[in-house]
């Protein structure tokens, strides 16, 4: 269990910052665990859950694992400790913690749910789906539209398109309605350069119940149909942040709103930094307002970083994040990347190196108008 326990904090109130957690206290089997907490553990609970809530992640660790050392096995209490694990950024642990929660209650989907969304957090895409998985096997959770969303999406990221298929073949008449059946391929279809046969099932999907489901599956297809602004809406209100976000941030580079772009992609980066389609946003908001030199390090911590060549080569939909924007988007991105970066080398007069770079990209991507655009650009003075 030794490298589970790296790099956490001590779960004892005094500890010091530089002190490792023992969360031994949590990572134990017990025959007849509560899941509520009770006598003794009741007060550290409620204290670290309310820490939890408040994002103070070390405190509210100490606390949670201090009401586990009173009451080993408490449900609630280590589905908060998961929960504060995953927002402190250690998934792993997180994860792990989840799956003590499902080991000690299997009939409940809180345990599998943390294990998902610590792996899915963590960009652990084929752990996140076995668990997700695992949530859809619970009795009371077999049509959740959420879950069933993220599985979706997930198989879409790993380019398992036809598994995701397959397997709605099979969820009607149980235990998913046609309408969500409708809404799940449509992203599919959207995701897959089908916008026309995508929208043949809006009628169906239309009459989905649940409002995210149904506006995030019509945020997709407005978005695999060039409604960009349409689809930053739907996608807004069903809590797709991270896309809705994304694409108000494209819209507003369009209008040249600069510092806006700037701001919205900022935010994106906390959790999205993996995706190419954020660093290159963030890039063109940064040269748009001059700052040349941070754009073209935006680049090279993502689309354009040391070894793109090979990424460039078979770019896939898990390098972005607008995965509704069709196959061709994660090819796409990589292109506006190079050119953006040859663009910025001609201004700032490193006419050798852009040039070098224009002959890399062509040998990767073929001789592309933009690249011959960019390396146009003319140099101050």
């Amino acid at each position: 269990m030794s490298w589970l326990l790296a790099g956490l904090w001590l779960g004892a109130p005094a500890a010091r910052a530089e002190e490792t957690a023992d969360l031994s206290v949590a990572l134990v089997s017990v025959k007849k665990a509560k899941w509520d907490p009770k006598g003794k553990a009741i007060d550290p609970f409620a204290r670290g859950d309310a820490k939890r809530k408040k994002e103070e992640w070390e405190p509210a660790i100490a606390l949670l694992l201090e009401s586990l050392d009173k009451q080993p096995g408490c449900g609630k209490c280590l589905n908060s400790l998961s929960l504060a694990l995953n927002g402190a950024d250690r998934h792993a642990d997180a994860a792990q913690v989840g799956e003590i929660v499902t080991q000690l209650y299997p009939d409940r989907s809180e345990g599998p749910m943390r294990v998902s969304t610590a792996w899915l957090d963590a960009r652990e895409l084929e752990k996140s789906l076995t668990a997700t998985s695992r949530f859809l096997e619970v009795e009371l959770e077999k049509a959740n539209p959420a879950m069933w969303l993220r599985r979706n999406t997930i198989l879409l990221e790993l380019g398992r398109v036809d598994e995701a298929n397959t397997i709605l073949d099979g969820a009607t008449p149980e235990p998913l309605k046609e309408a969500t059946v409708a809404c799940l391929r449509i992203q599919l279809l959207a995701a897959t350069d089908q916008p026309a046969e995508a929208r043949q099932l809006w009628a169906t999907c239309e009459g989905e119940e649940d409002p995210d489901l149904r506006r995030t599956s019509e945020g997709w297809l407005a978005m695999a149909e060039g409604d960009h602004e349409l689809a930053a809406r739907r996608l807004a209100l069903s809590g797709g942040d991270e896309l809705a976000r994304l694409q108000i941030a494209q819209l507003r580079l369009e209008e040249k709103s600069y510092d806006a772009a700037l701001n919205l992609t900022t935010k994106l980066l906390e959790k999205t930094g993996w995706a190419w389609d954020v660093r290159l946003t963030r890039a063109q908001a940064l040269h748009g307002l001059g700052r040349d030199a941070e754009a073209l390090a935006e680049l090279h911590a993502g689309p354009t970083a040391d070894g793109w060549e090979q990424s460039h080569a078979r770019p896939t939909p898990d390098h972005v994040l607008l995965k509704p924007r069709g196959r061709e988007w994660p090819r796409t991105v990589a292109e506006r990347s190079l050119a953006l970066e040859i663009e910025i080398l001609v201004k700032q007069g490193e006419a050798a190196q852009a040039k070098a770079l224009h002959d890399r990209a062509v040998a990767i991507h073929g001789d592309k108008p933009a690249f011959a655009a960019a390396l146009a650009t003319t140099a101050p003075g």
